[in-house]
């Protein structure tokens, strides 16, 4: 009987940590340090087991805030985002990305990418190359939306590995279609106004009259054929511009010393 209370006495510790980490793994209870009421062996143990505890509960904050981090930007981001497999699946969309392509998350993950993308194209089949050789993609490519138009995106795609050991990828999208149509309205306005150079140049150098302009140095900015080879006697207008009229006043002098009239 003294030996049955004894060890009950010396094993009651190891039966409340036994039932406290039962109703912890059960979920009935908070995970919590167990108490220490003796320093032996046992006393050790469970020390040991409550500075595991804690460093189990830092890492869970730390991967609580960082999923919060990571849902804060899936959902706030601008750009559109995909998660999906390499082979076109769609497993999830942010709100950007349904706003941008007028399709809900159940939609997208019905449809995959061959409807919102053509994947019989040559940049496409090129890039899904590159991506799987070397984990990543940048560049452009055309969109198509729910009602059918069409949009120019700038695309960042990278292939990663799940915590299962599962390829999956993550695909960025940019609206970039208003900045390609200012890019192509500069380049008509660039050719306007080249065409429109071109056009005076001609007119200037078809006309008898000596036409020119000047900096505020007296170089000149501008000289028409008339100018050019009967006043200053240069081969081309190219060679007068950054030039003075007394440059060329000096080479004439020298190119005739005999006379008088130079």
């Amino acid at each position: 009987l003294v030996t049955w209370w004894v060890l009950r006495r010396q094993l009651s510790p190891v039966a409340q940590t036994a039932t406290a980490l039962a109703a912890m793994s059960e979920n009935r209870g908070p995970l919590q340090a167990l108490p220490i009421v003796r320093h032996d062996e046992i006393g050790q143990m469970i020390g040991g087991f409550n500075r595991l505890l804690e460093t189990l509960q830092r890492r869970d904050t730390e991967l609580r805030e960082s999923e919060a981090y990571f849902r804060l930007t899936f959902e706030h981001s601008s750009d559109a985002l995909i998660f999906g497999t390499p082979d076109g699946q769609i497993e999830f969309a942010n709100p950007a990305a349904t706003r941008l392509f007028g399709y809900s998350l159940a939609e997208f993950r019905a449809l995959g990418r061959s409807r919102i993308l053509d994947t019989d194209s040559p940049v496409f089949r090129e890039g899904l190359t590159q991506r799987k050789l070397t984990g990543n993609v940048v560049g452009e490519a055309v969109f198509t939306r729910r009602d059918g138009s069409t949009f120019v995106a700038e695309v960042d795609s990278v292939i990663f590995t799940s915590t299962l050991g599962e390829e999956r990828t993550i695909t960025r999208l940019r609206d970039i279609s208003a900045r390609k149509q200012i890019e192509f309205e500069l380049r008509v306005s660039e050719q306007s106004s080249k065409d429109l150079a071109t056009l005076l140049r001609r007119m200037c150098d078809i006309v008898p009259d000596m036409i020119w302009a000047k900096d505020m140095g007296g170089r000149y900015i501008f000289s028409n054929e008339a100018n050019t080879r009967l006043r200053l006697g240069a081969m081309n207008n190219d060679e007068v511009i950054g030039k003075t009229a007394a440059y060329f006043a000096e080479r004439e002098r020298a190119a005739h010393p005999d006379d008088p009239a130079w």
